[in-house]
């Protein structure tokens, strides 16, 4: 073969890597979702890729082709993980997420899940750069200066598009990725991570959190103190959906004691939805006990670390409780092992200080871990609350043959038959967890709540969503996806109520300070009592772009580019299409407590503005109206020195 000049073959190479490239983006965007405008994604892709291969070929490794072929393959590896964060999340992740590669090594079993041999097409081109590079780049030597001077002028002028596009475009990261594609989601969201201070006006927003807040204040009714004085005693359950509770599988329950729970003095919310949006269980845990809208671009145990909160567990401290927190896996994950005292807990049990007697899947068993929770809530000072967080019930749902119960077809099981073996698991994990707490008076005076913090299974697989349609005997859609069950049960209560009003995380925190007869005051909250509201109203971003939710009545669902009228949405219970105007009023609520939550998180405003005020009422007993009055004075001081 004739070697080629040496002005041609760097050129050349970069135009093949340039082109495998976009061919693996367009393999990304076919196995995920496309952009709304995916040819012209891929284009300001291609100007953007351009001009990152340009200054590696010919300025950063210009005469080293392994570290060209290192750099190349690094976007695979960019795409590979994009891909696999994707079939778990049904979303994207975020650069916030990099603090946490150190726990790879522990989701091994779901990386080996959701990775097809088919991905392995995104490093395919190695073998065929390497025999371009030895067959005629061996005499490569260094450019012509015109013909640099040129590539630097091309360089120039693309690298003005790329920072127009990518860093003075939206703030929203996922309407980058639905005009301009995968790579200016990515720049988008460093941009945004370092630079991360909110835009909102600080008066205006604030102003308008009053308003909010004060219409929090309502005389409490209907339950009022019913379990004052209690133990609380919450559990947040791995992947547990609405749709397995008093189901049957083959004739078998597939939660027989959450069912029976339900029938004993128990309030059962079967019209709750999650909450979350990138951080996952994390933020599941961060809207129930704070009554906050999670961080829309980070998990929002990373990017509010040092927060000054004032949740469920803080006002439980301040009624004298102790709080401790169990989970079964490495503290470091979804950094609790900061967040969690920031949150208000005295204590954490994790995999470090419990017996590790029994390990499933990514850690401590539950029965082993509700085992030793049980009877560290039995020996501590009373009242106590205790947030348990389970696990064994986690993707990819592979249980050791010894602890599956459910008798299921002599077949290989499906994904959705081994999803129900764990739920099934964990259900009885949590039956002898109440059992051992119904052996001492701690479960006479306790309040238990159970919900689950995410869904197990999603709308992205066509096949799985028919299987789930024929299993339901109705469309599997969004709202079924984030539907997940809320149990509160109060020993002695003579309760036994199922109330369907749309609720979400963000209602846990008042629904229980109704329950424990604790005032909410002027306490900052963005959720409502479910036991005394009207209209029910939920709201999540993991799958939903934000501005989306459901209500009693209706699902919004908002479009990846953000545009209002590009949206779609339908009756919850009848699956019919419905008009986007019934909605706009709905998806400006949203909006705009977003945006009110975000601002007050971002400038660590939430105890300055809720916290002061509330210690007021309490030690001086002064009236609501006056106190209102005292806030507005104290909103506009924070404003002044916010600007």
């Amino acid at each position: 073969m004739k070697i080629m000049t040496v002005k041609k073959y760097p050129l050349l190479l970069m135009l093949i890597m340039l082109v495998f490239t976009l061919c693996k983006i367009y393999f990304m965007y076919f196995n995920t979702f496309l952009p709304s405008n995916w040819i012209s994604a891929l284009i300001r892709t291609a100007i953007a890729l351009t001009a990152f291969y340009f200054i590696m070929n010919f300025i950063l490794f210009k005469n080293n082709f392994i570290l060209k072929l290192i750099f190349h393959e690094f976007f695979a590896l960019v795409l590979l993980s994009d891909l696999l964060y994707f079939k778990y999340f049904n979303t994207l992740p975020s650069v916030a997420e990099l603090k946490m590669l150190h726990i790879i090594p522990s989701l091994l079993d779901c990386i080996r899940e959701l990775f097809k041999p088919q991905y392995l097409i995104l490093f395919s081109d190695i073998l065929v750069l390497i025999f371009f590079h030895y067959r005629s780049g061996r005499r490569a030597e260094a450019f012509h200066k015109a013909f640099r001077f040129n590539f630097v002028v091309a360089l120039v002028l693309l690298t003005a598009i790329i920072l127009d596009s990518a860093f003075y475009g939206s703030n929203n990261s996922y309407q980058m990725y639905d005009t301009y594609g995968l790579l200016h989601f990515h720049g988008s969201q460093i941009k945004n991570t370092l630079i991360s201070k909110e835009s909102y006006h600080s008066s205006t927003v604030l102003i308008k959190s009053l308003e909010k807040t004060s219409t929090n204040n309502i005389a409490p009714q209907k339950n009022f103190g019913i379990a004052k004085g209690r133990n609380v005693i919450i559990i947040q359950v791995e992947a547990l959906q609405d749709f397995v509770i008093n189901r049957t599988y083959n004739g078998q329950e597939i939660t027989p004691n959450l069912n029976k729970l339900i029938k004993e003095d128990s309030i059962y919310f079967n019209s709750y939805y999650y909450n979350i949006a990138k951080g996952g269980t994390s933020d599941a845990e961060f809207s129930t006990l704070n009554s906050l809208y999670p961080a829309s671009d980070a998990p929002s145990y990373s990017k509010y670390p040092n927060i000054s909160l004032y949740g469920l567990p803080k006002i439980l401290k301040d009624q004298n409780y102790s709080t401790v927190a169990f989970h079964g896996f490495t503290p470091e994950f979804w950094n609790r092992a900061e967040m969690y005292p920031t949150v208000g807990f005295d204590h954490f049990l994790s995999i470090d200080k419990l017996k590790r007697d029994e390990i499933i899947g990514w850690g401590i068993s539950d029965k082993s871990m509700l085992k030793q929770a049980s009877k560290y809530i039995m020996k501590v000072k009373q009242p106590i609350c205790a947030f348990i967080v389970t696990l064994t019930c986690h993707y990819p749902y592979n249980l050791p043959t010894g602890s599956k119960k459910l008798k299921l077809p002599e077949k290989q099981s499906t994904f959705i038959e081994r999803y129900l073996q764990s739920v099934n698991y964990t259900d009885a994990a949590l039956g002898v967890f109440i059992n051992e707490l119904k052996k001492s008076s701690i479960y006479e005076n306790s309040i238990i709540a159970i919900y689950g913090d995410h869904h197990a299974i999603g709308c992205s697989d066509p096949s799985l969503v028919n299987q789930m349609t024929e299993l339901l005997g109705k469309r599997y859609d969004q709202s079924e996806m984030a539907n997940v069950p809320l149990i509160i049960n109060i020993p002695n209560s003579n309760l036994h109520e199922t109330n369907s009003i749309v609720g979400s995380q963000l209602d846990f925190m008042p629904t229980m300070l109704n329950l424990l007869g604790i005032d909410k005051g002027n306490i900052n909250f963005y959720g409502q009592d479910l036991n005394n509201a009207k209209i029910g109203f939920a709201t999540t971003q993991l799958v939903f772009t934000k501005g989306s939710f459901i209500d009693d009545e209706k699902v919004f669902l908002m479009s990846s580019d953000g545009v209002f009228e590009n949206g779609t949405a339908w009756d919850r219970l009848t699956k019919a299409s419905i008009g986007l105007e019934e909605c706009r009023a709905g998806y400006e609520k949203v909006i705009k407590e977003n945006e009110e939550c975000s601002y007050l998180l971002s400038n660590n405003l939430l105890l300055e503005y809720a916290l002061e005020t509330d210690k007021e009422i309490i030690d001086n007993d002064l009236p609501a109206q006056t106190n209102i009055m005292q806030r507005f004075a104290q909103l506009i001081t924070l404003a002044l020195k916010t600007h």
